[in-house]
């Protein structure tokens, strides 16, 4: 599904983010459209509005003065933080601007795969930070941005682990019939080993 190119909200968008917020004279969206597709924008600059957080840290203090700087038009939403070790006090969440993506209202973190244990639905394994997603969209296309932080440390196999219940997540909510959207862009730090 691509951008509906006759809605002129979506040119705005586009053109907007083309011009680096830019004050113009021109103010014909057909014109400015026509500039856009000229430099090639589509479906891929639009997602480029969207920034996944990670070790954003519990106090936003710092975040905020971010975001007086990057002007009105940018938002966030973000993540509670794990207090734990493997928490390390951090938040994950998405920086995005509202005149290219409009947040649909979906906000959550990705639940590792339980089993009932006695009276109990528990884990097995858990993430050490939840993944956090969250439903945006752009003209008429819609996703799901999911942003995840992979554990870190010396342990290859636990960051094999959290990636491939991430994988079986997915695998299984794409196959779910009450799916939000097959549409899913996953960010974040992955810390994969270097290969060199």
């Amino acid at each position: 599904r691509g951008l509906d190119k006759a809605d002129r909200s979506v040119k705005w968008r586009l053109v907007q983010k083309m011009h680096f917020l830019e004050d113009r004279e021109d103010d014909d969206p057909d014109a400015l459209y026509r500039e856009a597709l000229e430099l090639g924008l589509d479906r891929d600059d639009i997602i480029a509005c969207i920034k996944a957080l990670v070790e954003l840290r519990d106090n936003l203090e710092d975040f905020g003065r971010v975001c007086r700087f990057l002007g009105p038009s940018w938002d966030l939403v973000y993540s509670d933080w794990m207090s734990d070790a493997g928490g390390n006090r951090e938040r994950t969440g998405f920086l995005y601007d509202r005149r290219a993506v409009v947040f649909n209202g979906l906000a959550a973190e990705v639940d590792a795969p339980r089993a009932k244990k006695d009276t109990e639905y528990l884990a097995a394994q858990s993430f050490w930070r939840a993944p956090y997603m969250c439903s945006f969209r752009a003209g008429n296309f819609d996703f799901i941005a999911i942003a995840t932080h992979t554990r870190w440390g010396d342990s290859l196999e636990g960051r094999e682990a959290e990636l491939g219940m991430l994988a079986d997540w997915i695998d299984a909510r794409q196959k779910d019939k009450s799916v939000e959207d097959h549409d899913l862009i996953v960010m974040g730090d992955f810390n994969t080993p270097s290969l060199d």
